[in-house]
């Protein structure tokens, strides 16, 4: 995939994941709400029918955050692999680069042999940070898919409720 269309579909996803979170934040203050409000009237009705509510909304927050904690750590593990790829190849490549300048016979060859290298230094360099954004897009947004899932659901339950 070329690095222009790399951009545009990470621009694409970051962009939907921006909606994403803001629906989990509007969601997240409307169960706030109506959880309060069924926390206030308990207190003043201990035989109130949504008692319940209290004992679920700690467990499903503790699936939710688990299985977001779960997700991001395997992305982690892909993120910490491509630098490691990245590490180990310009490593390589500084031996090949000094063999390379070793061999410039004026200093124009090596004034020359150093911009290419730059260069090319640089464009591997952008490469590889637009490849570590489009992994941390992807890690964010799998991290957030069962948190935003659980809040819209109690949003729209709690809004029936």
């Amino acid at each position: 995939m070329s690095q222009t269309r790399s951009i545009s579909t990470t621009a694409a996803k970051a962009a939907r994941h921006a909606v994403r979170a803001h629906e989990t934040a509007t969601a997240t203050a409307e169960v706030i709400a109506a959880r309060v409000e069924m926390g206030r009237v308990a207190m003043t009705n201990p035989t109130f029918e949504h008692a319940g509510e209290a004992t679920t909304m700690v467990a499903e927050k503790m699936m939710a955050f688990s299985e977001a904690g779960a997700a991001v750590a395997g992305q982690s593990g892909e993120m910490a692999a491509s630098q490691m790829r990245f590490a180990m190849g310009e490593a390589a490549r500084s031996g090949a680069a000094m063999a390379q300048l070793a061999q410039c016979k004026t200093p124009a060859d090596l004034a020359l042999a150093q911009g290419q290298l730059a260069m090319s230094f640089f464009s591997r360099s952008m490469a590889h940070g637009l490849s570590l954004g489009a992994l941390a897009v992807r890690a964010s947004e799998v991290g957030l898919k069962p948190i935003h899932r659980t809040v819209t659901a109690n949003a729209k339950r709690l809004k029936t409720s």
